[in-house]
Protein backbone atom coordinates (compact mmCIF):
# COMPACT_ATOMS: atom_id res chain seq x y z
CA UNK A 1 0.00 0.00 0.00
CA UNK A 2 1.15 3.45 -0.95
CA UNK A 3 0.18 7.20 -0.38
CA UNK A 4 -2.26 7.30 -2.86
CA UNK A 5 -4.32 3.94 -1.07
CA UNK A 6 -4.00 5.86 1.73
CA UNK A 7 -6.16 8.52 0.84
CA UNK A 8 -8.59 5.88 -0.42
CA UNK A 9 -7.98 3.94 2.62
CA UNK A 10 -8.65 7.50 4.83
CA UNK A 11 -12.48 7.76 2.58
CA UNK A 12 -13.39 4.41 3.60
CA UNK A 13 -12.93 3.99 6.85
CA UNK A 14 -14.21 7.15 8.29
CA UNK A 15 -17.50 6.14 6.49
CA UNK A 16 -17.33 2.78 8.01
CA UNK A 17 -18.17 3.24 11.70
CA UNK A 18 -17.75 -0.23 12.27
CA UNK A 19 -14.07 0.29 12.17
CA UNK A 20 -12.03 0.10 15.10
CA UNK A 21 -8.27 -1.42 14.73
CA UNK A 22 -6.18 -0.64 11.69
CA UNK A 23 -3.36 -2.38 10.87
CA UNK A 24 -0.75 -1.05 8.32
CA UNK A 25 2.59 -2.43 9.75
CA UNK A 26 5.19 -2.64 6.70
CA UNK A 27 3.70 -0.96 4.07
CA UNK A 28 5.47 1.97 1.84
CA UNK A 29 2.71 5.04 2.88
CA UNK A 30 5.53 7.27 3.67
CA UNK A 31 4.88 10.71 4.78
CA UNK A 32 2.88 11.37 1.87
CA UNK A 33 0.12 8.44 3.39
CA UNK A 34 1.18 9.17 6.96
CA UNK A 35 -1.02 12.81 6.49
CA UNK A 36 -3.72 10.81 4.51
CA UNK A 37 -3.97 8.38 8.15
CA UNK A 38 -3.38 11.54 10.67
CA UNK A 39 -6.32 13.02 9.11
CA UNK A 40 -8.00 9.89 9.31
CA UNK A 41 -7.17 9.71 13.48
CA UNK A 42 -8.38 12.79 14.39
CA UNK A 43 -11.83 12.99 11.97
CA UNK A 44 -12.56 9.02 13.00
CA UNK A 45 -14.66 8.96 16.45
CA UNK A 46 -14.64 4.73 15.83
CA UNK A 47 -10.92 3.73 15.35
CA UNK A 48 -9.15 2.57 18.92
CA UNK A 49 -6.49 0.79 17.48
CA UNK A 50 -3.21 1.80 14.89
CA UNK A 51 -0.20 0.40 14.37
CA UNK A 52 2.14 2.31 11.66
CA UNK A 53 5.00 -0.32 12.42
CA UNK A 54 7.51 0.29 9.45
CA UNK A 55 5.74 2.28 6.85
CA UNK A 56 8.87 4.01 5.44
CA UNK A 57 8.26 7.47 6.98
CA UNK A 58 10.51 10.29 8.07
CA UNK A 59 10.71 12.63 11.05
CA UNK A 60 8.09 14.49 9.12
CA UNK A 61 5.64 11.66 9.09
CA UNK A 62 6.06 10.52 12.59
CA UNK A 63 5.58 13.95 14.34
CA UNK A 64 2.37 14.34 12.02
CA UNK A 65 0.88 11.38 13.24
CA UNK A 66 1.99 11.60 16.86
CA UNK A 67 0.03 15.06 16.83
CA UNK A 68 -3.16 13.62 15.64
CA UNK A 69 -2.87 10.86 18.05
CA UNK A 70 -3.01 13.68 20.86
CA UNK A 71 -6.04 15.01 19.01
CA UNK A 72 -7.83 11.56 18.48
CA UNK A 73 -11.36 11.46 19.86
CA UNK A 74 -11.37 7.73 20.02
CA UNK A 75 -7.50 6.12 19.72
CA UNK A 76 -6.73 3.93 23.02
CA UNK A 77 -4.03 2.12 21.60
CA UNK A 78 -1.06 3.55 19.06
CA UNK A 79 1.80 1.61 17.75
CA UNK A 80 4.50 2.73 15.90
CA UNK A 81 7.54 0.76 16.04
CA UNK A 82 10.43 0.05 13.52
CA UNK A 83 11.99 -3.12 11.81
CA UNK A 84 15.28 -2.97 9.71
CA UNK A 85 13.35 -4.19 6.31
CA UNK A 86 12.71 -2.33 3.52
CA UNK A 87 10.01 -0.61 4.91
CA UNK A 88 11.46 0.80 7.94
CA UNK A 89 11.83 3.93 9.10
CA UNK A 90 14.02 7.08 8.81
CA UNK A 91 12.87 9.27 12.11
CA UNK A 92 15.12 11.19 13.76
CA UNK A 93 14.92 11.65 17.10
CA UNK A 94 13.39 14.97 17.23
CA UNK A 95 9.88 13.41 15.98
CA UNK A 96 9.73 12.19 19.35
CA UNK A 97 9.43 15.26 21.27
CA UNK A 98 5.65 15.93 19.64
CA UNK A 99 4.83 13.43 22.66
CA UNK A 100 5.32 15.97 24.82
CA UNK A 101 2.06 18.03 23.53
CA UNK A 102 0.19 14.51 22.11
CA UNK A 103 0.44 12.69 25.58
CA UNK A 104 -0.16 16.06 27.60
CA UNK A 105 -3.17 16.36 25.53
CA UNK A 106 -4.97 12.78 25.21
CA UNK A 107 -7.31 12.31 27.79
CA UNK A 108 -7.99 8.13 26.39
CA UNK A 109 -4.84 7.18 25.07
CA UNK A 110 -3.65 3.77 26.85
CA UNK A 111 -0.87 2.07 25.04
CA UNK A 112 1.94 3.62 23.18
CA UNK A 113 4.60 1.83 21.61
CA UNK A 114 7.56 3.36 20.06
CA UNK A 115 10.04 0.13 19.90
CA UNK A 116 12.96 0.04 17.66
CA UNK A 117 13.17 3.78 16.97
CA UNK A 118 15.66 6.05 17.52
CA UNK A 119 14.28 8.19 20.32
CA UNK A 120 17.63 9.37 22.33
CA UNK A 121 17.82 10.96 25.63
CA UNK A 122 16.78 14.55 24.45
CA UNK A 123 13.36 13.28 23.27
CA UNK A 124 12.69 10.91 26.25
CA UNK A 125 12.39 13.86 28.27
CA UNK A 126 9.62 15.41 26.13
CA UNK A 127 8.00 12.12 26.75
CA UNK A 128 8.69 12.18 30.35
CA UNK A 129 7.34 15.52 30.41
CA UNK A 130 4.07 14.59 28.56
CA UNK A 131 3.97 11.57 30.80
CA UNK A 132 3.76 13.97 33.74
CA UNK A 133 0.56 15.78 32.59
CA UNK A 134 -0.90 12.42 31.60
CA UNK A 135 -3.73 10.44 33.36
CA UNK A 136 -4.88 7.65 30.71
CA UNK A 137 -1.52 5.93 29.85
CA UNK A 138 -0.69 2.46 31.17
CA UNK A 139 1.47 0.78 28.66
CA UNK A 140 4.45 2.71 27.34
CA UNK A 141 7.06 0.44 24.89
CA UNK A 142 10.19 1.94 24.63
CA UNK A 143 12.37 -0.92 24.05
CA UNK A 144 15.28 -0.53 21.40
CA UNK A 145 15.05 3.21 21.16
CA UNK A 146 18.52 3.96 21.66
CA UNK A 147 18.23 5.55 25.69
CA UNK A 148 21.51 5.64 27.36
CA UNK A 149 22.13 6.35 31.37
CA UNK A 150 21.32 9.59 30.31
CA UNK A 151 17.82 8.77 30.34
CA UNK A 152 17.20 7.23 33.70
CA UNK A 153 16.43 10.21 35.84
CA UNK A 154 13.60 11.67 33.42
CA UNK A 155 12.52 7.96 33.51
CA UNK A 156 12.25 7.54 37.21
CA UNK A 157 10.61 11.15 37.53
CA UNK A 158 7.86 10.18 35.06
CA UNK A 159 6.68 6.90 36.95
CA UNK A 160 5.75 9.03 39.87
CA UNK A 161 3.15 10.10 37.70
CA UNK A 162 -0.01 9.35 36.30
CA UNK A 163 -1.56 5.43 35.92
CA UNK A 164 1.54 3.74 33.98
CA UNK A 165 1.32 0.12 35.07
CA UNK A 166 3.72 -1.35 32.15
CA UNK A 167 6.78 0.07 30.88
CA UNK A 168 9.33 -1.73 28.81
CA UNK A 169 12.46 -0.44 28.44
CA UNK A 170 14.58 -3.60 27.16
CA UNK A 171 17.34 -3.88 24.29
CA UNK A 172 18.58 -0.52 25.50
CA UNK A 173 21.84 0.62 28.03
CA UNK A 174 20.54 1.15 30.48
CA UNK A 175 21.32 -1.69 32.27
CA UNK A 176 25.14 -1.91 31.00
CA UNK A 177 25.95 1.62 31.96
CA UNK A 178 23.63 1.54 35.27
CA UNK A 179 24.00 -1.33 36.76
CA UNK A 180 23.56 -2.55 40.63
CA UNK A 181 27.49 -2.03 40.50
CA UNK A 182 27.92 1.17 39.23
CA UNK A 183 28.33 4.17 42.22
CA UNK A 184 26.08 6.54 40.16
CA UNK A 185 22.45 7.15 42.19
CA UNK A 186 20.54 5.50 40.06
CA UNK A 187 20.02 2.51 38.47
CA UNK A 188 17.59 -0.31 37.25
CA UNK A 189 16.45 -1.55 40.80
CA UNK A 190 15.33 2.25 41.07
CA UNK A 191 13.80 2.30 38.89
CA UNK A 192 11.44 -0.16 40.07
CA UNK A 193 11.43 0.83 43.19
CA UNK A 194 10.31 4.59 42.37
CA UNK A 195 6.49 4.06 41.58
CA UNK A 196 4.27 1.33 43.48
CA UNK A 197 1.96 2.08 41.02
CA UNK A 198 3.90 0.53 38.71
CA UNK A 199 3.61 -3.35 38.24
CA UNK A 200 6.24 -4.11 35.88
CA UNK A 201 9.12 -2.59 34.41
CA UNK A 202 11.55 -4.62 31.88
CA UNK A 203 15.00 -3.85 31.72
CA UNK A 204 16.23 -6.71 29.53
Amino acid sequence: MGPRSAVILRLIVLQNYRIQHLDLRENSLGDEGMKAIASLVQGSKSLVHLDVTATKITTEGAATIITAVGKSQSLTCFIMGNTTGPTRNLVKPVAFQACEGALARSRILSILELSGNFVGSESLSAVARGLRQNRALVSLNLSQCSLDRGCTDAIMESLKFGKLRYLDLSRNKLESKVGLRDNSRSSPSDLQNTSRRTDAVWLR
